[in-house]
């Protein structure tokens, strides 16, 4: 099965957006949580604009 991983915050209206829409298609998602006040260098170095959420599907990244 594909990977697909989740970066966002739990109480990111947007990041609950793309939760709902992964358990509508039966998809689960490995979730990391980050914190939208203090962002790691590790999360920066994979998002483009460092905003949540952001979707990686086997490598694929998808944001906004």
């Amino acid at each position: 099965m594909s990977k697909i991983e989740l970066y966002g915050s739990t109480l990111c209206p947007y990041a609950q957006r793309v939760r709902l829409a992964l358990a509508e298609k039966g998809l689960s998602a490995t979730e990391i949580e980050i914190d939208p006040r203090n962002k790691s260098a590790d999360f920066l170095a994979i998002s483009p604009t460092g905003k949540v959420p952001l979707l990686v599907h086997n490598g694929v990244r998808i944001w906004e």
